[in-house]
């Protein structure tokens, strides 16, 4: 509670203190900090935070555009220098600093913008570089891996390509050569096994795989291999859609049809002698892509922090309490779903967090089950329960409804642990997402709430 007092305190007496420090030193915020801190990460981080938390209209249009910069990786050496210019002019205009009276302040202020959106950037390169697996095909990669080995053993030439000297430096041998056969032997498997079956892989796949999660990740599999030219261009397009939120109620219709049309076409499948191919395919293209566009989605409110000026937000709390506590006057979007759903269990898991000797910080846990909640949605652990769970387009209420389940999950996990104290908690935590790891590891798995939790 003393958190949500501290945050409307400086809410509201934030631009009190700004202002009267302004009048005392004829400075604004921004430059008490870039002259009062030292150069470095301290600087820099007290100038991040003054520009996001700045109410200047000005100041919040330059942070938006900064940010869409950084995020279509426009902040390079080309548009650096005008774009530090843009700011610094945006900065000294809506602060009204002269410049003749504050030479120093342009070059200080632009530093500390280079290093925070630099940053931002850097963040988006590096998961673009995380995404890309070695490829042996790619010529690119093997000039990388040779360079590696004549590095750290100039003095030792390689026997072959593949070899076991690369377990020298810590490759696992078995893995480089099964990828290798994969590559090469893949093609002609499937070439095989469609003049043998007259089914293409997906065919094969739709028609002997059981519904849910085995045959839609043996289908999402399948279309990331392809090397068909339609395929992949199908591929990139679904990306791309979902990524900017345009799979929805209005689209998926026709985006389902062209996905299928493309298909059937590309593999040359005809519709009328494979009636069934259609729609089972069709439901695990709305899976895979919902799924990834639900990746997005969660990953927006999850950036969405607490705003106690956003009325929307204010009416989520105080929803939450009137839920969890609807005799008492009050004195998280996961939290209002659990206990709007399942109002029972959601106070039945209440009331063990107040147990004189079990009990724990309902919201943290609520916060900390919201991350791991994201994890493994996030690292595609989360799929096996959405796949067999979904039965239309997965959207944010499945994120909820699976948050639900962990949360109730590890209240009873928690109690049966029966720790000694709060310290305990990252180990039981660890422990819990290790089992729910277990669990989505077999590909029948889904998770639900029974509804006769609501009578307990």
């Amino acid at each position: 509670m003393y958190r949500y007092v501290w945050s409307l305190v400086c809410w509201y007496l934030r631009p009190i203190i700004k202002w009267f420090l302004r009048q005392t030193t004829s400075m604004c915020e921004l430059q008490r900090i870039c002259y009062g801190e030292p150069s470095g990460a301290k600087r820099t981080l007290a100038v991040e935070n003054s520009l996001y938390q700045s109410r200047n209209p000005e100041i919040k249009a330059l942070v938006i555009t900064l940010d869409e910069l950084t995020e279509r990786r426009g902040f390079n050496a080309k548009t650096e220098r005008k774009v530090l210019e843009d700011a610094i002019r945006t900065v000294l205009l809506a602060k009204k600093i002269n410049p003749v009276a504050h030479p120093d302040f342009a070059k200080t202020f632009g530093k500390c913008v280079e290093l925070i959106w630099g940053y931002r950037q850097l963040v988006f390169e590096i998961e673009e570089l995380r995404k890309t697996g070695y490829d042996s095909s790619n010529p690119e990669h093997e000039v990388i891996l040779l360079k590696l080995w004549n590095l750290l053993k100039p003095d030792e030439p390689l026997e072959a390509r593949v070899t076991k000297q690369w377990q020298d430096i810590g490759f696992q041998m078995y893995r480089y050569v099964w990828s290798l056969v994969c590559w090469y032997l893949r093609p002609i498997i499937k070439w095989f096994l469609r003049q043998t079956t007259s089914m293409c892989e997906l065919q094969r796949i739709c028609y002997g795989e059981p519904s849910g999660a085995k045959r839609t990740l043996a289908v999402e599999n399948s279309l990331y291999q392809s090397r068909n030219p339609e395929i992949k261009a199908l591929v990139i397009t679904l990306d791309e859609l979902t990524e900017r939120r345009g799979f929805n109620a209005k689209t998926e219709r026709k985006v389902l049809e062209d996905a299928i049309r493309t298909v059937l076409l590309a593999k040359k499948i005809n519709p009328v002698a494979h009636p069934d191919f259609a729609k089972t395919f069709g439901k695990c293209v709305e899976l895979i892509w919902g799924y990834r566009q639900l990746v997005f989605e969660i990953e927006e409110l999850r950036k969405t922090g607490y705003d106690s000026s956003n009325p929307e937000h204010e009416v989520i709390l105080l929803k939450l309490w009137n839920l969890l506590k609807p005799d008492e006057p009050l004195e998280a979007r996961n939290l209002v779903f659990f206990a709007d759903e399942y109002p029972i269990a959601a106070r039945h898991a209440l009331l063990h967090s107040v147990h004189p000797r079990y009990g724990y910080a309902f919201a943290i846990v609520g916060i900390n089950i919201t991350s791991m909640a994201w994890r493994l949605l996030r690292d595609g652990a989360a799929k096996t329960h959405v796949y067999n769970s979904s039965k239309t387009l997965p959207g944010v209420r499945a994120f909820h409804q699976f948050f639900s389940y962990l949360f109730y999950a590890f209240d009873e996990f928690w109690i049966e642990s029966k720790p000694t104290n709060m310290m305990e908690f990252s180990s039981i935590s660890q422990k819990f997402e290790n089992s729910i790891r277990t669990a989505l590891a077999n590909p029948a798995t889904v998770f639900r709430l029974n509804p006769s939790l609501d009578k307990i």
